[in-house]
């Protein structure tokens, strides 16, 4: 499959069929697939498909081309997952500073009254599934590269904070969503909870 997806987009930033490079979710998701394959099977061609990626996207002062840092989306954080590898390989600072942003991005995230993410700044309030996978993992690698022990309390009560407020009992799944305000057309009046799992 890896190998289907780097023939159908020869640059990863193709990816979705984009016209042109961009920082996204879906492409971080891919090329961190792709860095995983590396990893798994010693093939380096994964690592060097993943690295045109970042190297598409990372100018050489480390500023993430495309990305709207004002927009306080957490699917920014996602692709920020496969800088660690370009950094621990390489050395380079450029990657360092990208991940060094992202880090600020979450400090100055948008959050809600008990200090949960917004998933983006136009989501006010909200509080999604995706924003823990996006955020999270991200946040603990952080920590852990550069001994930045304050990210561990946060990334906790992100977990639970959206676990209390989306868990169903009847059914032991998660909503999707949680508007704080239940402002949002699609948040049930009682719990703020999207209508979908």
């Amino acid at each position: 499959m890896a190998r289907s997806e780097m023939q159908r987009f020869p640059e990863p930033w193709m990816i979705e069929k984009a016209k042109k490079p961009r920082w996204g979710y879906t492409h971080g998701l891919v090329v961190k697939s792709m860095l995983e394959e590396w990893k798994h099977t010693g093939d380096t061609a994964y690592y060097t498909y993943a690295k045109i990626y970042a190297d598409s996207l990372i100018d050489p002062d480390g500023k993430i081309k495309t990305m709207k840092y004002l927009s306080f989306n957490l699917d920014n954080i996602n692709s920020g997952k496969i800088q660690f590898d370009f950094y621990a390989r390489t050395g380079e600072e450029r990657y360092r500073t990208a991940m060094d942003t992202l880090r600020k991005q979450l400090t100055e995230q948008p959050r809600t009254g008990e200090g949960g993410y917004w998933h983006k700044l136009i989501y006010p309030h909200q509080m999604w599934l995706d924003g823990i996978f996006m955020a999270s993992p991200f946040l603990a690698q952080y920590g852990e590269t550069f001994g930045d022990t304050t990210v561990y309390a946060d990334i906790v009560n992100q977990i639970t904070l959206i676990a209390r407020k989306t868990y169903d009992p009847k059914t032991g799944l998660y909503y999707h969503g949680w508007d704080e305000s239940k402002e949002q057309a699609w948040a049930n009046q009682e719990t703020g909870c999207s209508p979908n799992f």
